[in-house]
Parts: C-alpha cells; sequence; structure tokens
C-alpha cells in the first residue's frame, strides 16, 4: 500500500489540469466611534488588526490588504475604499469585505435594516441594496 499512494498521486497530478492560484484581496472596515450609538470599544480595532494578521498568511496569496479603522463616515468613502480594495481584482480572486459596525431598523414598518458607517463625527445609514451596488463589477 506504501509504493501505491505515491503512485495514485503522481496519477492525480497528471490527471488535474494546471491551475493557476487566485489572489486575495480583503479590505477590513471598523466604525467603531459613533454619534448616536454607543461606541463599540478598541476590541474593534483589534478584531481588524488580528484578521489582517491571520490574512498576512493566506493561500493563495495575498495581492492587497486595506484597512480603514474609524475612517469610514459616508457610504461614499466606503465606495471609495472599496474600488480601491479591488480594483484590480479579477473573477478568479478572492475578494474578503469585512465590516465591523451597527445595525439599525428602520424607523417605518418596512422591516428594513441598515449598516451604520461612522467616523465619529458623521453618521450614514447604508442599505443592503447600495451596499450590492458597491461590490457589484
Amino acid at each position: 500500500m506504501h509504493r501505491l499512494l505515491p503512485i495514485l498521486a503522481l496519477l492525480f497530478a497528471a490527471l488535474v489540469p494546471s491551475v493557476s492560484l487566485a489572489d486575495t484581496r480583503a479590505l477590513l472596515v471598523a466604525c467603531s466611534d459613533f454619534v448616536t450609538q454607543p461606541d463599540l470599544g478598541s476590541a474593534i480595532s483589534g478584531n481588524v488588526q488580528m484578521i489582517a494578521s491571520a490574512l498576512l498568511g493566506v493561500t493563495p496569496r495575498l495581492a492587497g490588504l486595506s484597512i480603514e479603522d474609524g475612517t469610514i463616515g459616508t457610504d461614499a468613502s466606503l465606495n471609495a475604499s472599496i474600488t480601491n480594495a479591488f480594483s484590480e481584482a479579477d473573477e478568479n480572486d478572492l475578494s474578503i469585505l469585512y465590516l465591523c459596525t451597527h445595525g439599525l431598523l428602520s424607523s417605518s414598518d418596512d422591516g428594513l435594516a441598515y449598516l451604520l458607517l461612522s467616523d465619529g463625527v458623521t453618521e450614514t445609514a447604508l442599505s443592503g441594496e447600495r451596499l450590492c451596488q458597491m461590490l457589484a463589477p
């Protein structure tokens, strides 16, 4: 059986077409300082740093890592960061968006939920639909 395993491995390698490894790009966004909601504290920044450290050894290779820690207060600033982080990505790449913030329910009875972007001075409610538009190719 021990002699059979290397032969099977070689056979498998010969049958599987070679594939180029995709690149990984990540945008890590932390909103922890808010105007209308309780602050989330320094643990949020720590989470972003731990995720960034974990991504440094990721396979497929890490082609880009962007961190926005307390700097995103509007959908325009988030959109610019998304564009900057993922503009060179192609369909084979792995793109990661980590967004840590408060969620809000709509004040009307429509049942919609929003993400609250905040840089400590400016706050913006971001809909799921708007986030999808930002992430669309």
